[in-house]
């Protein structure tokens, strides 16, 4: 019986990555991004905020050689898990928040924050804080998620999670689990947003939007695009593709307007 759950289970589950191989896939896009964008570091004081485990902290470090730190709330929560490649001697990991970073003004010559901002409240709030602790003259560089990035959301959530959902439906009494909605099967949630669906991500994650909240606050001088790439937590089904303009992650490159 047991061995027949564990093959109906395989089954149920056949898209769903392990996660030695969804840590393999979402090490090689941020190692592609990581290429994409180091030229624009300034070397000296280098801070990643969302750092998870500190991985793009200490290739700041390896790369660069900057004098490197990293800030979130948890460091063992997210993040990509290969820590025998890390020298934690080497980088300075601290916790706080991007609302309230534990630093005094003026102290970094680039800040580096990657999928952090599309999941805070006050994204104002988080970019003045940047401000504050970066040097007059030094660089912000924000990766956020494009709407190209919520549409492979959707496709992704419609090709491997549906029949997770529908049995789900069917058979929640066997399973005890809360019964899904049928608006749960059909529309996906956001990646980001509590209470919104993916389709909410389609509008907020467009450039025009991101362009609108990072201006309030920062001049934007450059949009990096590495590449399109499918959710690593899925079967890869398309590769990893180079266009121009159309990128899973947007890098905003900003700088501070000048100070009265």
């Amino acid at each position: 019986m047991s061995k027949l759950k564990n093959v109906l289970s395989k089954i149920l589950n056949w898209s769903v990555q392990s996660e030695e191989r969804r840590n393999f896939y979402q090490k090689q896009t941020r190692n592609l991004e990581w290429y994409y964008i180091k030229h624009e570091i300034k070397r000296g004081k280098f801070l990643d905020v969302g750092c998870g485990k500190g991985y793009t902290t200490y290739k700041a470090y390896k790369d660069l050689a900057c004098e490197s730190y990293g800030v979130d709330p948890d460091n063992n929560l997210v993040g990509v898990v290969f820590d025998k490649e890390i020298d934690y001697s080497k980088i300075t990991l601290v916790k706080g928040y991007a609302e309230n970073c534990p630093f005094g003004d003026d102290v970094f010559d680039t800040i580096f924050c990657s999928h952090v901002i599309e999941h805070v409240e006050n994204i104002s709030k988080v970019l003045k804080e940047m401000k504050r602790i970066t040097k007059p003259d030094g660089k912000i560089i924000i990766g956020v998620p494009s709407n190209y990035m919520a549409f492979i959301n959707l496709i992704s959530a419609y090709l491997f999670t549906t029949h997770i959902k529908l049995l789900g439906w069917f058979f929640y009494k066997r399973w005890n689990i809360k019964r899904p909605s049928l608006k749960q099967i059909f529309i996906p949630l956001s990646h980001s947003h509590e209470g919104k669906s993916v389709f909410f991500d389609l509008w907020y994650y467009s450039d025009k939007n991101w362009t609108r909240l990072l201006e309030q606050e920062l001049n934007i001088d450059q949009r990096i695009h590495p590449a399109l790439y499918p959710y690593p937590d899925f079967i890869q089904f398309f590769p990893i593709t180079h266009l121009r303009f159309v990128s899973s992650t947007v890098f905003y490159v900003c700088s501070q307007p000048k100070r009265e």
